[in-house]
C-alpha cells in the first residue's frame, strides 16, 4: 500500500494535517528533526542530510514537504529549502509513480495592489523570504520535468488558527492578553490574506485525493484582502478592549500580498469556508 510521508510534521500546520489525516485510511509516515510528534510512525533525519530519504520513499508513494518555512536563521532557511528540496527530489527519482507536494506561499507574486494574484502572473518577490521560495519551486520544477515526477506546489496564503505561536495574528492576541504595546509598520495598512488552518489543510488533503499528473501550481487562499489595521479592529471588537499600538518605521516587506484560488476550485473543488471575523473568534475563545 502506498504511504504518505510528511516532512515537518511537527509544526503548525503539519500537526493539524496530521491530526486531519489520521481520521482517513491513510498509513502515515513522518520525519521528525528537533522536535518530536505525536504520531506512533516516524523517523528521526535532517533533510539537509543527503540520502536520508533513500530508504524512507518506496515506489507509489505521496511525500509532502512541510520543511523549509520562515526562520531567522537564514543559513538554515536557505538549506533547508533549497538543499532539502535537491535531497528529496534526488531520492524521489530513483522511485517510481512518486507523487511530491511542496508548500510554498503566495508571497512570491510580490505586491499586487489591484486584483488577486492568480498562477499565471510572473512572480515578483519583493523580500528575501519570497526569493528563496521561489528558487525552492524552480528548483522543484527543474528535476520534476527532468525525472517525470508528479509534483505539484501549493502556495499558501496567511495560515492562522488557535495554537499558532507566530504572526501577526498572534502577535495582536498576544499584545491583548499581556498587555503590551503591538509593534506595527506602515500604519497597519497591509493587505494580507488570511486562511484558517482548517481551510489550509482542507486544500492539501485535496491535493492528495484529487491527485494532478506532471508539475502543477494552484494558490490554496481566499482572494480576500485584509489590512492589518481591520484584523485589530475584529479582535478589539470581539473582546472587547483595546490593543495599545507602537508604529515603527515602515518595514521593507510586501505591502499588497493576495491572491485568488479559482484554479484550485476547479481541479479540487476547493473553496474556503471560515471569514477572518469566524476564525479570529475561534481563537480567541480558545484563549
Amino acid at each position: 500500500m502506498a504511504k504518505i510521508i510528511i516532512l515537518g510534521a511537527s509544526g503548525f500546520l503539519g500537526t493539524a494535517l496530521l491530526n486531519k489525516l489520521q481520521n482517513d485510511s491513510f498509513e502515515i509516515i513522518t520525519l521528525r528533526h528537533k522536535h518530536s510528534t505525536n504520531h506512533k510512525n516516524s523517523f528521526k533525519g535532517d533533510i539537509t542530510t543527503e540520502g536520508i530519504l533513500d530508504n524512507i520513499i518506496s515506489d507509489n508513494d505521496i511525500v509532502i514537504n512541510l520543511i523549509g518555512q520562515y526562520s531567522s536563521n537564514h543559513l538554515d532557511f536557505l538549506d533547508q529549502n533549497l538543499k532539502g528540496g535537491y535531497n528529496l527530489m534526488k531520492s524521489a527519482s530513483k522511485k517510481k509513480n512518486i507523487r511530491i507536494i511542496l508548500i510554498s506561499s503566495i508571497t512570491v507574486y510580490g505586491n499586487n495592489m489591484d486584483s488577486p494574484s492568480k498562477e499565471t502572473d510572473n512572480p515578483r518577490p519583493s523580500s528575501e523570504y519570497a526569493n528563496i521560495k521561489l528558487l525552492t519551486e524552480n528548483l522543484y520544477k527543474f528535476y520534476a520535468k527532468q525525472n517525470t515526477i508528479d509534483t505539484t506546489i501549493l502556495r499558501l496564503s496567511n495560515i492562522y488558527g488557535p495554537t499558532q505561536k507566530s504572526g501577526i495574528i498572534f502577535n495582536c492576541i498576544k499584545s491583548l492578553k499581556d498587555n503590551i504595546p503591538l509593534e506595527i509598520s506602515d500604519s497597519g495598512n497591509q493587505i494580507r490574506d488570511f486562511i484558517y488552518i482548517d481551510d489550509a489543510v482542507d486544500g492539501i488533503i485535496s491535493s492528495i485525493k484529487y491527485p494532478l499528473s506532471g508539475f502543477n501550481i494552484l494558490n490554496i487562499s481566499t482572494g480576500i484582502g485584509t489590512k492589518i489595521l481591520d484584523v485589530i479592529e475584529n479582535i478589539e471588537e470581539i473582546s472587547n478592549k483595546k490593543i495599545q499600538i507602537k508604529s515603527i518605521p515602515n518595514s521593507s516587506k510586501e505591502k499588497y500580498i493576495w491572491a485568488e484560488s479559482s484554479y484550485a476550485k476547479k481541479k479540487y473543488n476547493f473553496k474556503f469556508k471560515i471569514k477572518i471575523i469566524q476564525g479570529l473568534h475561534n481563537i480567541l475563545m480558545m484563549k
